[in-house]
């Protein structure tokens, strides 16, 4: 006796001719045409209740458009990327994974595109992990690196607020350099993203990211 109901199996190309078992295509046709038309990039949230269906209908509705209106529609389920610490590394992973329909005809633009992708994005990862073990470090040490210093050197109370001062100062230049290149570091990833999409063949749709379950990320 099976107490969940079997995962439906959806072909990448299938659409809605043979699961739509609640009639979805109609609203499928309208959200796709709504994305095929758009001059600006759109997000959309689809929201309900739990086991609504909402997964089996993102995945029938991406083989709709990818089939009917030549889009490229990726997929990322973050429910199974639960583990991960680090979303974007993961979610830049998934983009990376956009493919052309015909992968023997070369395409100079869109081998360009992807690789300035690839390199921006491993530079905008290394903010984070750079992040991250800034963090691990500084608690590992704090309360035990400055106070054996400060017994080392005898200093005095004023000389302790005067040293503080000017390490603060310091590690707040750096921290202003430090955003300006990382604001210019995401800036650049951005243009990236954007140049993979003019790089897709002409006149085809645009380039859709599913994000399911969002409440994990």
């Amino acid at each position: 006796m099976k107490i969940f109901p079997p995962i439906v199996e959806i072909g990448l190309e299938e659409g809605f001719e043979k699961n739509d078992l609640f009639g979805y295509s109609a609203f499928g046709s309208e959200l796709g045409q709504l994305f095929r038309n758009a001059e600006d990039p759109l997000v959309v949230a689809l929201d309900d209740n739990w086991g609504i269906g909402k997964t089996t209908f993102v995945k029938m509705w991406m083989g709709y458009v990818r089939r009917e209106l030549d889009c490229y529609p990726i997929y990322f389920d973050a429910f199974e990327h639960d583990f991960v610490t680090d979303p974007f590394t993961a979610i830049s992973a998934a983009l990376s994974e956009v493919k052309l329909p015909n992968q023997d005809k070369k395409n100079p633009d869109f081998d360009k595109a992807m690789s300035d992708f690839k390199a921006n994005a491993i530079r905008v990862g290394g903010i984070f992990i750079r992040g991250a073990a800034g963090l691990a470090v500084r608690s590992l040490t704090a309360g035990f690196v400055d106070a054996e210093a400060i017994k080392q050197v005898k200093l005095t109370p004023e000389q302790v607020v005067e040293a503080a001062a000017s390490a603060a100062d310091s590690v707040m230049e750096s921290q202003i350099e430090a955003a300006k290149n990382n604001k210019a570091l995401f800036e650049e990833l951005r243009d990236s993203i954007s140049n993979l999409r003019k790089s897709l063949p002409k006149n085809s749709g645009p380039l859709i990211i599913v994000v399911d379950e969002l409440d994990r990320c």
